[in-house]
């Protein structure tokens, strides 16, 4: 491997402490992260997408929790390797100095088995906390679980996010900016996670879309930045994705693919819409919401017709899936409109989306799920 070299610089702190502009689109006033978001990108640890979005919601995978790490230590000299010991690192990827950095400061290892770092997997809660732990230099002790005096130790410095619920829950962008944030500024008057709810957390373990060759994350992420244009051009407040609505809404989206059929019914409803039955069926998943004027939850649920045979799928089905939003916006005005209705209610603050896919028909199956605070505590969702 020929030498690989790279220079960090020292970034500095903009002059205003506030923060007095939409630095990013999907990055609005009531985001949780926004304030640590704003922060890590004012120094240029992160940064967007070309499209000026952050994408907050999205799973950080390994290679991306390193480059944001490194950079927050805001590194001024010199860092050469001429031997990355990674298998599954090259030597030209975006990723190598950043990971050379890690391995050189003896914050990670390579795998015995086949020297690989896993570049593209998630990193969830547990193994970020050891990895920030051992970067942070905190005192830990050994524990069981493994992670368990890690996640520990973070919470007693108010450096584990108040979303965090579970040791394998699979970190998002904007929780890694809200570590990193707590971590650097020790901020004040924070809320931090109860770490022995975090450690003893059973989770509900939610599968994606599995649709071939399609970013679910992306499909999740273009349903979440249309409704919500629709909201904040109304003055509302945007939808916030929601891991539990995401996966009602995805096992409902699996019954109608197992049906091959759309509907509100639950199994022995007899009215289209049994709002009652519809109660019982979110309580069985351990959900059930505060009542504002009347108002607790909704389900959207449309389907349509999907075909790729590239590559990449990501857009041609989200160019799919936008046949199934259009048809809800264009209720507007008109004297049925639930969909709209659900779109734009104001007393609403989560989403979820879920969809299934039939392979052989080609035939999408799509349910939202809008409610407002979940009141009672179902298990984390995870991965």
């Amino acid at each position: 491997m020929t030498l690989l070299s790279v220079l960090f610089v020292t970034f500095h702190a903009s002059a205003a402490e506030g923060i007095d502009r939409q630095r990013f689109v999907d990055i609005y006033e009531s985001d949780s992260h926004r304030i640590a978001i704003e922060w890590l990108a004012d120094r240029g640890i992160a940064k967007g997408y070309n499209d000026d979005t952050f994408r907050p919601d999205r799973t950080v995978n390994r290679a991306e929790a390193i480059k944001m790490i490194v950079s927050s230590k805001s590194f001024s000299d010199d860092v050469s390797c001429d031997n990355l010991q990674f298998s599954d690192v090259p030597e030209d990827s975006w990723f190598a100095s950043f990971v050379c950095i890690a391995a050189q400061k003896k914050w990670i290892d390579a795998e015995e088995e086949n020297r690989s770092f896993r570049p593209s997997d998630s990193i969830n809660a547990g193994e970020l906390s050891v990895l920030l732990a051992r970067i942070y230099d905190l005192e830990v002790e050994k524990s069981d679980p493994w992670y368990a005096s890690s996640v520990q130790v973070l919470a007693d410095r108010q450096a584990l996010p108040p979303d965090i619920e579970a040791a394998g829950q699979a970190i998002s962008r904007g929780q890694l900016a809200e570590f990193l944030w707590r971590l650097e500024t020790h901020p004040d008057h924070v809320l931090t996670a109860d770490p022995q709810q975090v450690i003893a957390a059973q989770c509900n373990w939610r599968p994606m879309y599995d649709i071939p060759s399609v970013d679910d994350q992306e499909v999740t992420r273009a349903w979440m930045t249309w409704v919500n244009k629709l909201r904040v051009d109304r003055d509302l407040e945007p939808y916030s994705i929601d891991r539990q609505l995401s996966r009602s809404a995805q096992d409902w989206a699996d019954h109608a693919k197992s049906t091959g059929s759309i509907t509100h019914k639950r199994p022995g409803q007899t009215s289209y819409y049994d709002y009652k039955r519809m109660t019982e069926w979110f309580a069985s998943e351990d959900l059930t919401f505060e009542n504002i004027r009347s108002t607790t939850f909704t389900e959207n649920i449309g389907w349509g017709v999907y075909t790729c045979s590239k590559q990449d799928c990501t857009q041609n089905f989200i160019d799919a899936l936008r046949t199934t939003f259009d048809f809800f916006r264009s209720e507007e005005g008109k004297a049925s409109r639930a969909h709209w209705n659900s779109m734009v209610n104001p007393d609403f603050r989560l989403a979820g989306v879920g969809i299934a896919v039939d392979q052989k028909s080609g035939k999408y199956y799509f349910t939202a799920h809008y409610g407002t605070a979940i009141t009672s505590k179902p298990d984390p969702v995870c991965p």
